[in-house]
């Protein structure tokens, strides 16, 4: 509260009087806000109080179990009684976190902070001013200067007027403010109870094939990932009390508002400046005569403005944010993430076949990839002398991986009887992943699992090329069935089938994190690193040669700079050396951009030519920014992270990975698809990460702890 104490005694008898009934009157104002404040943070304390000590014992507990790791090797007891407390934890986390959620949301709190809102912003008088009435001596300005006469001054009136002006405003912002902060808790909540349940699911998916020193490993991840988990759940009342003071604040804005305009008012009266204005009588006919044409829509468009500057000059900052033109509208208007609708339209068709995004069918552009050509031909020789054989093939969205394979299927395995497929959807229950192996292998449906390992065993030496494998399970609890099972099938029956298959590189990192995949089956795994800078400008070089177009890479002021700093004498430079200079600073920038991702290569290479005739310009290429994705919300985060370890997802699929409902899991897909961060295939009903925002999503999970 402001001390007033100085001001009060410059100020007329008068005018002190009635700033001493103001100041009362918002200290009482004040006190409202106090008490509510104190019962709400006592009420969110109580509504997060016991997840916090649950959280904290579930904490205990595994420092328990990891004093036993250290002391004696883990046995089989150990490891089920330990799988059974996680199990437990994590159930019981989840009720009493969704029931915290519940409770701070409540339509009971929420009234209560509505009531307490309206009284402390109530615009009527809290103390007894209304009928207060003044008479002071004033000067008749019809008559002379000399004469005084008293005049009546409703003290009253004037406050009841500018606080029925000010206060309903500062109460809808004031409101304002609590809506966002409890919505802001309620995602502390959750991103608690996600932190919790995500790193309690890792450890449990790695309780399979553990190894001591893995099993440690996960043991300390998941007391890192509950000490985060905690942490949210403190930030909660920090958060509370946040969202009070700002209110107060609010309330002390208006508090001066009112005072200010009540002085002034006042002011006016004890001077006589009103009753000034009412003497000049022809000007107010003039003006009341206008009233009715010009002035009132003018007035009304003034009045307008006036109320918005108002609204966006005393808005607290937390609100100002949603009136400015958001980073990540900016960036995708700037930056068309994906539009190959526009490359068709620009780039003739026979030279856009030859950068087509579509999967290579033979190796004519495939440069770089050497040693997996080397890999594949070694594992093939193992198999072929009568050993157990088996590849895994895993790389990033658009990397090459299925190109990859098509070029391995042409020059390899022409002479043996190969088998290939692709999963599409979901198969994450036994039933699904055996129906769905039968039938690749032509075998009946609905076959014992048993029987289909001995009818692949029965059959003749094959090949089998399956992609889209991190299609096999979900995150979530006894989500790994499938994948597990598909697992012990390789192991089974490679002797008969040499295994060849694909996933996504994220996805695999998240299994062999969980499950030793690539120790437990895998003889080969091909990791289809990032091309070369130099491997880069060769498969884009290779493709454009078979064109009959000339290049041009054309020079914006920014490279001119850059280049007479290079070059000492600007007139003596040769135009073979200026090409070269401006060919290597593009493919230098185009290889920062992609990152060595060769279809997003290609992306940026095909938006930066313009065709003139028989030539090509192609313009510089500038590093797009991304820094809009630190202010997503935590559950695009989550959703970008889902998405990222399963490759693709559904509305629904989401919504069981993160245990939310449908209408959440569909909003907040629809939003992350309209900022261009993922793509969303109408065929499949599934959403997967755009290739050209991969790195940069990735980099923003890894800044948010994650992704390791």
């Amino acid at each position: 509260m402001i001390d007033r104490t100085a001001q009060l005694q410059n100020e007329p008898p008068l005018l002190t009087e009635v700033l001493a009934d103001l100041e009362k009157d918002f200290s009482s104002r004040q006190q409202i806000l106090r008490q509510a404040r104190e019962k709400d943070v006592a009420f969110i304390a109580q509504a997060i109080s016991e997840s916090r000590i649950s959280l904290e014992e579930i904490s205990q507990q595994f420092s328990l179990y990891m004093q036993r790791l250290n002391n004696t090797e883990p046995d089989a007891s150990f490891l089920t009684e330990f799988e059974i407390y996680i199990k437990d934890a994590g159930a019981m986390l989840a009720t009493k976190l969704q029931t915290a959620e519940r409770h701070v949301l409540s339509e009971s709190e929420w009234d209560r902070m509505w009531n307490n809102i309206d009284l402390a912003f109530d615009s009527i008088s809290v103390s007894n001013t209304n009928e207060k009435v003044y008479e002071i001596s004033l000067p008749d300005f019809d008559t002379s200067f000399d004469d005084a006469k008293k005049v009546e001054i409703h003290v009253g009136r004037i406050i009841d007027q500018r606080l029925n002006e000010i206060l309903p405003e500062s109460s809808q912002r004031a409101k304002a403010l609590m809506e966002q902060g409890r919505l802001d808790i309620s995602q502390q909540v959750r991103s608690s109870r996600e932190i919790a349940r995500y790193n309690l699911e890792n450890t449990q998916a790695g309780l399979v094939n553990y190894s001591p020193k893995k099993l440690a490993t996960m043991m300390e991840s998941l007391q890192d990932g509950l000490r985060r988990a905690i942490n949210r759940i403190d930030d909660v009342i920090l958060e509370a009390n946040r969202v009070w003071d700002d209110i107060k604040n609010e309330l002390q804005y208006a508090q001066n508002q009112v005072v200010n305009e009540v002085s002034s008012d006042i002011q006016k009266a004890i001077t006589g400046e009103k009753k000034f204005t009412r003497t000049s009588k022809f000007l107010w006919r003039i003006l009341e005569q206008a009233r009715t044409s010009w002035i009132p829509r003018t007035v009304q468009v003034a009045t307008l403005i006036m109320g918005l500057l108002k609204r966006v000059v005393y808005l607290p900052s937390r609100l100002l944010v949603s009136v400015k033109p958001t980073p990540v509208q900016k960036a995708i208007d700037k930056y068309e993430v994906i539009s190959t609708e526009n490359l068709h339209k620009r780039i003739p068709a026979h030279y856009l076949s030859q950068f087509s995004l579509a999967p290579l069918a033979k190796d004519q552009f495939l440069v770089g990839r050497q040693e997996e050509y080397k890999m594949v031909q070694d594992a093939l020789l193992r198999w072929r002398s009568g050993n157990s054989c088996s590849i895994l093939n895993v790389g990033e969205k658009g990397s090459g991986k299925t190109s990859l394979i098509n070029c391995f299927q042409k020059r390899f395995f022409s002479d043996f009887e190969t088998l290939s497929g692709t999963i599409v959807k979901k198969l994450t229950t036994e039933t699904e992943m055996v129906n769905y192996v039968s039938q690749l292998f032509g075998l009946p449906q609905h076959l014992p699992f048993d029987q289909l390992v001995q009818a692949i065993n029965a059959g003749e030496k094959r090949i089998v090329i399956l992609e889209g494998c991190h299609n096999l399970y979900l995150r979530r609890i006894n989500g790994f069935e499938s994948f597990r099972l598909f697992l012990a099938l390789i192991t089974q029956t490679n002797l008969r089938v040499m295994w060849i298959l694909s996933m996504d590189e994220y996805a695999w990192r998240y299994l062999a994190r969980a499950i030793p995949i690539d120790i437990l089956c895998f003889d080969y795994v091909i990791n289809v690193q990032p091309m070369k800078k130099e491997d880069i400008r060769e498969a884009i070089g290779t493709r454009h040669n078979d064109s009959e177009y000339q290049l041009r890479y054309s020079l914006n002021d920014e490279l001119r700079h850059k280049m007479r700093r290079q070059f000492k004498i600007w007139r003596d430079v040769t135009g073979r050396q200026l090409r070269k200079v401006l060919e290597d600073e593009f493919f230098d920038t185009l290889f920062s951009i992609s990152n060595g991702n060769i279809s997003v290569a290609i992306f940026y290479w095909l938006n930066s030519l313009r065709f003139t005739g028989n030539d090509i310009e192609v313009q510089p290429l500038k590093l797009p920014e991304f820094h809009f994705l630190s202010a997503l919300s935590v559950e695009q985060h989550f959703a970008l992270l889902a998405i990222i370890e399963h490759e693709n997802l559904t509305v629904n699929e989401l919504a069981a990975v993160l245990d939310i409902p449908h209408s959440d899991s569909l909003y907040v897909l629809s939003s992350l698809a309209n900022k261009g961060l993922i793509t969303f295939d109408e065929n499949s009903g599934r959403y997967s990460i755009n290739p050209i925002t991969l790195k940069p999503v990735i980099n923003a999970l890894i800044n948010r702890n994650l992704l390791y």
